[in-house]
């Protein structure tokens, strides 16, 4: 977490904010100066006039006000972040060579512990089909859309099955720590490594923003699961319109895929300008979320775990 933060390149006015990114390294207590230099499509870069170090880097929020994201490079470059309107006044002090100040401290607090939560229904076989959703949020949003629809949505498909004994295992797990580089994920499948009962994770289905649009965005590698889903949604006779990415997960599902399960992410989209520039930010808020998005998500999830259990 980071406090102090201003940039002043015009006059000594700060004429925004910005953000120090999560896991980011603090600047020194003076702060640094320099000028700003900003490659094409780049992000701002605080750079030493005469060694040309870099001496802190300012990336740009897509939608809007300054947010904050995850530093995760080991160079020891403070990494902060700007938002979109800010933009047009560091471009300007770029082009007018003019300099800035970047000041901010860090406090890291050790040991602090969190939890996932865990449900399991026994099925006939040990073999398990896992759903997860993370539970966890930025501290500046309350994350209705990322992530707490998508976890309400996996507690109706757990309530949905409850009392019944499916041929597969099916467990249903709410991870901390997913926008901290997925760290309850990577926690949960270290202890099924220690377990030796993550080999029985045959399928992760990862629920990640699910109320974003009514069209789920289907990321995997594995085609018949991707093709298993778009049937669904034929099926079921939904006026949606789902897209398949063939690219592997890097969330949540990644550490089972890792270990052999067969992965999906899924998200959504198709209602993108009115919340998609809702992300991370404080007015992603549960009035917000179309319940109708949630019930499609669910009505396709709910077959898919039948078909698949």
């Amino acid at each position: 977490m980071g406090a102090g933060r201003r940039t002043a390149p015009d006059g000594g006015r700060p004429p925004c904010r910005i953000l120090l990114a999560d896991n980011s390294p603090e600047t020194p207590g003076v702060g640094v100066s320099g000028v700003l230099r900003r490659k094409a499509g780049g992000p701002f870069e605080v750079v030493d006039p005469k060694s040309e170090r870099v001496l802190a880097r300012a990336g740009i929020s897509e939608f809007g006000r300054a947010i904050i994201t995850n530093h995760s490079g080991n160079d020891g470059v403070p990494l902060f972040n700007v938002g979109r309107q800010d933009v047009e006044t560091l471009d300007r002090a770029v082009r007018e060579a003019q300099p800035v100040e970047a000041r901010a401290k860090a406090k890291w607090i050790p040991g602090v512990k969190t939890s996932n939560v865990v449900g399991v229904l026994p099925g006939d076989s040990n073999e398990e089909i896992m759903i997860v959703a993370h539970g966890d949020t930025k501290y500046n949003t309350p994350g209705a859309h990322d992530n707490t629809a998508s976890l309400i949505t996996m507690l109706m498909m757990a309530h949905a099955v409850s009392g019944t004994r499916p041929r597969r295992t099916l467990s249903f797990l709410a991870t901390t720590g997913e926008e901290l580089n997925f760290l309850g994920a990577k926690h949960y499948a270290q202890m099924r490594r220690d377990r030796g009962t993550i080999g029985n994770i045959k399928v992760c289905v990862n629920l990640d923003s699910l109320t974003y649009g009514p069209n789920l965005q289907i990321n995997t590698t594995d085609a018949k699961l991707a093709q298993m889903i778009v049937d669904i949604h034929r099926d079921l006779g939904l006026r949606t319109e789902p897209k398949v990415f063939h690219r592997d997960d890097t969330m949540d599902s990644a550490p089972f895929g890792a270990a052999g399960a067969r992965t999906v992410h899924l998200n959504s989209r198709g209602d993108d300008a009115r919340t998609l520039p809702l992300w991370h930010r404080p007015e992603d808020l549960a009035e917000t979320v179309k319940p109708e998005f949630v019930e499609s998500s669910f009505l396709v999830l709910q077959e898919l775990i039948r078909r698949l259990t």
